[in-house]
């Protein structure tokens, strides 16, 4: 797909998401109806099998529910589960993780604790067999103690994935650099107002800007942001207390260089645009973004820079500081859900992309 952006033959949308994520699913139910299982399977020698031994084929109706039962509810399930809203307490985050990562867990723990087969096979009479067995040759072992196990051992493994993830968070908060300190969510005027001055002179503004937000924070710079300025006329004055500016754009994928330059000329217009030099910010920050969404999974990466409003021999110099680049993968099942429903309109609001992109 990637290739596919890289050369103009499709662009990101929410329509092209969907799509990849049903045609992944139909995929596996197409199989499992004509061929008796997924590739993956058939290379094992394994076929799907009905415990009543009728018919050759199971039915579209039985693979549509088992895909269904064994893939995408859990992955809804959770995906509910795992939106957790900034103002849930540390207790309330781990239980939510806790138990969405141990619905994910239990169809796969299911097959070691039943004689291989999975609960939802078991629920559609349904069994993954070699290739020249019988239906009732691998009998099923799942009394009240394979079940209490079962469930003890899927909490156990969405909280060790949940106390990890907490543990991990933690640390890097402890050892990073004091943070920057967001005073007051998203200002919509302020980023109605910075939206007008950052697509001038920029072709096409509306295909290539997708978002822009603006925050006011206090406090210090990150660790990287000080070793970056440190050979600027910032030294002096990036410690300066007062409100800073931290100006957050989103462009589309594969936004050309020259696009890009436009949009820091731009923002150094709108520097010297501001209020007298003794009431400016010390700092406007700029994070220039793009996200690359694939259905479960969405690539973000940042170019991060700081327009330092320095001052010499009682003069405004300002200085545009590359303050270094950051990839971060994170995984979208709430995300999936939507667009399994077919709710674009809100896919579309959460990751910023068109229903449908089309050059103006």
């Amino acid at each position: 797909m990637h290739l596919l952006y890289e050369y103009g033959v499709m662009e990101p949308s929410a329509i092209v998401s969907m799509g990849i994520v049903w045609t992944w699913l139909l995929a596996f139910v197409l199989a499992d109806w004509r061929l008796d299982g997924t590739p993956g399977q058939l290379m094992l020698g394994l076929r799907l099998k009905r415990v009543d031994g009728g018919g050759r084929h199971l039915g579209i109706i039985t693979c549509v529910a088992r895909n269904c039962l064994a893939v995408l509810a859990p992955i809804v399930i959770t995906g509910d589960l795992l939106l957790i809203p900034i103002a849930y307490s540390q207790t309330e985050k781990v239980l939510r993780l806790t138990a969405g990562y141990a619905v994910l867990a239990i169809v796969p723990l299911s097959i070691a604790f039943t004689g291989g087969h999975t609960l939802p096979d078991l629920l559609l009479r349904v069994r993954v067999l070699p290739k020249r067995s019988g239906p009732t040759q691998y009998p099923v072992w799942l009394d009240k103690k394979r079940w209490l196990l079962l469930i003890l051992t899927s909490v156990t493994t969405g909280l060790i994935f949940s106390l990890a993830l907490n543990l991990e968070s933690n640390l890097a908060w402890k050892q990073a650099a004091p943070p920057l300190t967001v005073v007051s969510m998203n200002d919509p005027t302020a980023s109605a107002w910075m939206w007008t001055r950052l697509q001038q002179r920029v072709p096409a503004p509306s295909f290539f800007i997708q978002h822009v937000e603006v925050f006011h924070v206090t406090g210090s710079l990150s660790a990287d942001t000080y070793d970056a300025l440190d050979s600027t006329l910032c030294t002096g004055s990036r410690r300066a207390l007062g409100k800073n500016f931290l100006v957050d754009a989103q462009v589309r994928i594969l936004t050309p260089t020259p696009v890009k330059s436009l949009l820091y000329a731009n923002l150094q217009d709108i520097a010297d645009s501001q209020a007298p030099a003794n009431k400016r910010p010390a700092f406007l920050l700029f994070n220039l973004t793009t996200r690359e969404d694939f259905g479960v999974f969405t690539l973000i990466k940042v170019e991060g820079s700081a327009l330092c409003l320095a001052q010499a021999n009682g003069k405004p110099q300002d200085r545009f500081v590359i303050t270094g680049d950051a990839d971060d993968v994170t995984g979208g099942t709430s995300l999936l859900s939507l667009l399994a429903l077919g709710r674009l309109g809100l896919y579309s609001y959460v990751q910023r992309l068109p229903i449908w992109s089309h050059r103006d």
